[in-house]
């Protein structure tokens, strides 16, 4: 007994043997057109083989425009590869400026790159601000800042301590504070 999907051709009569061979040629081209299975493009008429080339050119195409999948740039003609381009430099800029993907600075204008590095400021002071230790880098503020950043800790806290919500450091509190919120004096 044969296992599902073997055939033995010479058990088929020449009119299921074409079928068979229609059947085999359309599962090869919708492989092709498709990229799901294996595709020989030898096997495909020159007009399917032209439909073919035109639909990996447009696959191609949008792997590039969008960027989600592997562009193979040297297929592009010079309209699209310059479309790509300003796409891929925009796409680079708001991974700079977002902090999200890859980043490759080198490929920015130094007033893009000043824009960035702005941009990481803020999003660092507003890191520390809020209490976002894992992403906050306190070397990186300035001497106002700093102190700006210990004041919003220090509110952070006395509103733990006077809600009981969240972790509340007494020892960080003033007399006056503690004795406000009914905690007795920090030790």
């Amino acid at each position: 007994m044969r296992s599902y999907g073997e055939c033995d051709h010479t058990a088929l009569a020449v009119s299921e043997e074409k079928e068979v061979a229609a059947a085999r040629h359309r599962r090869n081209l919708l492989a092709c057109e498709t990229t799901i299975g294996i595709c020989d493009k030898s096997q495909l008429t020159a007009s399917e083989a032209d439909r073919v080339a035109r639909i990996d050119h447009k696959r191609n195409l949008l792997n590039c425009v969008t960027g989600f999948s592997e562009c193979d740039h040297s297929l592009l003609n010079p309209t699209e590869a310059a479309e790509v381009a300003e796409l891929d430099r925009q796409r680079n800029l708001l991974a700079c400026q977002t902090g999200h993907g890859l980043c490759n600075r080198q490929s920015l204008s130094s007033s893009e790159v000043r824009d960035v590095s702005d941009v990481e400021h803020q999003r660092n002071m507003m890191a520390c601000k809020t209490g976002n230790g894992g992403y906050c880098d306190v070397s990186l503020l300035s001497p106002s800042e700093a102190k700006e950043v210990a004041d919003a800790e220090h509110q952070r806290n006395l509103l733990a301590c006077e809600t009981d919500y969240g972790f509340c450091d007494r020892t960080l509190l003033s007399a006056e504070e503690a004795k406000q919120i009914g905690l007795g004096p920090s030790s």
